[in-house]
């Protein structure tokens, strides 16, 4: 198996003390054809100080994914636009007038609107636009071990991500990362949706972001050995996870 490594930059929750904790999500994914940075946290000035506390270098990233408008999730993309001027950057289709606006040197920029699923670059996909408040896009790729996905926030609905991957997909979901959004629900209803998400048959976990710490400890008490700890600063070496 290729050595894929998934880098925590940016997150609510701390993993290694270096770093600075704040709402948002980022992470790097690196071992795939292409080095790829997904969202980029809530503000420039902690993104820029935690890429430098984990050693990332900003030119060897390939391409970006934002998965949706939020402010802390393609807040500290300024930072990354003034370091780079040639990057692919993917985003909802939805997100292209808004992105303009926060960024006025997108002309420098390859801005790629995302609607329909596509697929990146081999073995890797974007699964398309979705939801209706907040449309967003989740990032997805094969591995030998089966698929892994990468949410945002997943405001469409953590099952219905899974479940529409499912339905395109034959192989098995491997692990399932980032913020699942359900901070904000009742108790019964996030153990609903954790339960359901066992039932699917996913192996691996690592919640984080905006999933919320009593979500968060339901997954771990749900999924025991194969729930995955994460924060700011932690790093998931797939080839470590059995």
């Amino acid at each position: 198996m290729k050595d894929i490594k998934i880098t925590n930059i940016y997150d609510d929750y701390i993993f290694d003390d270096r770093l600075e904790t704040d709402h948002g999500i980022s992470c790097l994914i690196e071992g795939l054809e292409k080095t790829i940075l997904f969202d980029t946290g809530q503000h420039p000035e902690i993104f820029k100080r935690n890429i430098e506390k984990l050693g990332i270098d900003i030119s060897k990233i390939d391409l970006v994914i934002l998965s949706h408008s939020h402010y802390d999730h393609a807040g500290g993309f300024p930072h990354v636009a003034k370091t780079r001027k040639d990057l692919p950057v993917y985003i909802p289709d939805s997100f292209f007038n808004g992105f303009i606006k926060a960024n006025p040197d997108y002309d420098r920029l390859l801005i790629i609107p995302i609607k329909q699923g596509i697929e990146i670059f081999s073995g890797t996909y974007s699964t398309g636009e979705a939801g209706s408040d907040r449309k967003e896009h989740s990032l997805l790729f094969k591995t030998d071990k089966g698929l892994v996905i990468v949410t945002g926030c997943a405001h469409q609905g953590l099952i219905e991500i899974i479940e529409s991957v499912k339905s395109k997909f034959s192989e098995n979901i491997f692990l399932v990362v980032g913020g699942f959004h359900l901070c904000n629900m009742k108790e019964s209803e996030f153990r609903t949706v954790i339960n359901k998400v066992k039932e699917l048959k996913i192996k691996y976990v690592a919640p984080s972001h905006c999933t919320g710490k009593e979500a968060i400890k339901y997954f771990k008490k749900i999924f025991q050995e194969t729930f995955i700890q994460t924060g700011a600063g932690k790093v998931i070496k797939l080839k470590e996870l059995m």
